[in-house]
């Protein structure tokens, strides 16, 4: 093993446990240029496929996205990923579900997504008791979250805390943190963890999620408001 490759483990290992303990980590750079300018063309074809934006359609969504672009299948098996999320399971992981959706900035409306976990199920006032996430969402962000872009808003949890609403979905919630990636980066959650992309996504870019879970857990995603 190479020092850069032993660099790049141990990175894994502590990017890993920030998972539990605080919902989410941050892969940054995980795409070049050459390959997130390739995702932008596709999407770019994909929307044009769904007859582009107006004024009835801001947003753009590709759900089993895999079904309308297998091309982008290279690009949710980048090694550095795939290892990254068999260490935060602890296990072997299978794709439960991918999707995609492409924004207009100048049609959506300022906050893009409310206050929002990825628990399909209900969690106990005492929170759940357990060493791992059994499921994970990674989110690539092809354009990144800086400030020109469009922020993402974070609450942090540790895995086995309670979930508890702290008020309206639009709302600035006490502990809240923002998020800055560069382009080409990928977040990934535990799918309880509160996230909310705010403000502006540029015109036609694509935020691309590939859905992840144990072996044998069958729990498939969808979203509630906490």
């Amino acid at each position: 093993m190479t020092d850069s490759e032993r660099i790049k483990k141990m990175q894994n290992y502590t990017k890993a446990s920030q998972v539990p303990e605080q919902g989410y980590c941050v892969v940054e750079s995980v795409y070049d240029e050459q390959e997130y300018e390739l995702i932008r063309t596709i999407f770019k074809e994909l929307c044009h496929i769904k007859r582009g934006f107006s004024n009835e359609q801001s947003t753009i969504g590709f759900h089993p996205l895999l079904e309308w672009a297998p091309e982008m299948a290279p690009f949710y098996a980048k090694p550095i990923l795939v290892d990254l999320r068999a260490k935060v399971l602890n296990d072997e992981v299978r794709l439960a579900n991918s999707g995609a959706a492409v924004f207009n900035n100048n049609l959506v409306s300022p906050i893009l997504s409310g206050w929002h976990n990825h628990y399909s199920w209900t969690v106990p006032e005492t929170g759940l008791q357990c060493r791992n996430p059994e499921q994970i969402l990674c989110n690539i962000y092809v354009d990144g979250t800086m400030p020109d872009v469009g922020p993402l808003i974070v609450l942090p949890r540790n895995l086995n805390d309670s979930i508890y609403n702290q008020g309206e979905t639009n709302d600035k919630w006490t502990g809240q943190e923002t998020v800055s990636i560069s382009a080409g980066s990928a977040v990934i959650f535990d799918r309880r963890s509160g996230i909310a992309p705010d403000v502006e996504i540029p015109t036609g870019y694509a935020i691309c999620g590939v859905d992840i879970i144990k072996v044998g857990t069958i729990q498939l995603h969808t979203q509630k408001i906490i």
